[in-house]
């Protein structure tokens, strides 16, 4: 049996305006548990919730005019808590926020860039 190892082109990611060559992608989700001592010692859980998706986008960002446009953005997303959504090799985010973000310039022509969105709302195209 042969193996064929192939390599990909940076999938083009629109965020508002924004548009990310996206070579890495991640997502992760947690769940919240209230634990609670009983008086034999043992321990209870009083309540639980899902935690908000995390979804982070790491790629470059081309933008020879402007190169660290991305700053501006980003920061304007997270000071105004604007809501978005982002589609993603055919998953569609709604209602996602910026949690934090990240932006490298080692010379290029083109910013390296992380974001981490948050979102409780995913959907796959069928």
């Amino acid at each position: 049996m042969n193996t064929v190892i192939s390599s990909r082109e940076a999938y083009p990611v629109r965020i508002g305006a924004l548009l990310l060559y996206c070579d890495n992608f991640k997502a992760s989700c947690s769940r919240n548990y209230a634990e609670q001592a009983t008086t034999d010692g043992s321990t209870v859980f009083s309540n639980t919730n899902k935690r908000a998706l995390k979804v982070t986008f790491e790629g470059r960002i081309y933008e020879p005019n402007n190169p660290l446009y991305f700053l501006r953005y980003a920061d304007g997303f997270m000071t105004s808590g604007t809501a978005f959504q982002v589609e993603y090799r055919g998953t569609l985010f709604s209602d996602c926020y910026v949690q934090s973000f990240i932006a490298e310039d080692k010379g290029d022509d083109y910013i390296y860039a992380s974001i981490t969105l948050i979102t409780s709302k995913q959907t796959m195209e069928d």
